[in-house]
């Protein structure tokens, strides 16, 4: 799967989406939560013969909330499960912009 069939997946949420970060500017603005951030981490090859035998990457979805919205949760998490995307999941509250933050973590070849 391409970043931008990912990207395809995670936009039927119906939730703005952007890769990385929002860039504000004069004419655009973040967006009120919920949205939904998603960034490479790093790569995640297999090795043989000391080769990138098969090439995938660490991607990162991050779910943004105002409150603890097990909808927007759910509705995400069950896009992943239908498009067969195994992902581990952590989740945080910033403070400092008042906002939860839910991690999914997950390889993509």
């Amino acid at each position: 799967m391409t970043l931008a069939e990912l990207n395809q997946i995670l936009a039927l949420t119906e939730y703005p989406v952007a890769y990385s970060h929002w860039i504000s500017t004069d004419k655009v603005k973040v967006p009120d939560p919920p949205y939904i951030l998603f960034y490479v981490e790093g790569s995640d090859n297999f090795f043989a013969d000391n080769l990138a035998y098969v090439k995938g990457s660490s991607i990162t979805v991050e779910l943004y909330t105002s409150i603890k919205d097990l909808a927007a949760e759910e509705k995400l998490e069950e896009l992943l499960d239908e498009h067969s995307i195994s992902y581990e999941s952590v989740e945080s509250w910033i403070d400092s912009e008042k906002l939860f933050l839910k991690s999914y973590e997950m390889g993509l070849i």
